[in-house]
């Protein structure tokens, strides 16, 4: 039994540096994941609020360096990055998060997420004239 005493505290401490270094591992494939999974670069997240924030406040279209700035700060911190990181890590396990860092990392996954704004940009202007040319119908329907 004095000799199971004297060793538990060195099964204790390598129980906790195997549970840290675990967490370490999951915390580098969430970090990994988040910056393979990034559909846009942060100037183009830049462009989609500082474009949303001065259409709907046309009078800020003077301050927009200032907003530009801001928001470049923003989505460039280390505690917006954390947070968005800590996701990854609170929602999938490390298994989850090796095979997608994985999946994810495949060359063909790259070329699609550079295409993917101008998928998005594409999808969204489809959608729009589809909805304009719809348009009558719902007039038709309201009785307008």
């Amino acid at each position: 039994m004095k000799g199971f005493i004297k060793v538990l505290p060195i099964l204790l401490l390598l129980f906790t540096a195997q549970v840290y270094a675990d967490a370490n591992s999951k915390y580098a494939n969430a970090k990994k994941l988040y910056e393979l999974t990034k559909v846009t670069n942060d100037q183009a997240v830049v462009d989609h609020f500082v474009n949303l924030i001065v259409n709907s406040s046309p009078e800020l279209l003077e301050k927009e360096s200032v907003i530009r700035e801001f928001i470049f700060n923003f989505v460039t911190s280390k505690e917006y990055t954390d947070g968005k990181v800590q996701i990854y890590v609170d929602v999938y396990t490390d298994a989850e998060l090796a095979a997608a860092v994985k999946l994810f990392s495949n060359p063909i996954y790259e070329k699609i997420k550079l295409q993917q704004a101008e998928v998005m940009r594409l999808g969204s202007e489809h959608t729009m004239n589809l909805y304009m040319q719809k348009i009558p119908e719902l007039q038709v329907k309201l009785g307008l």
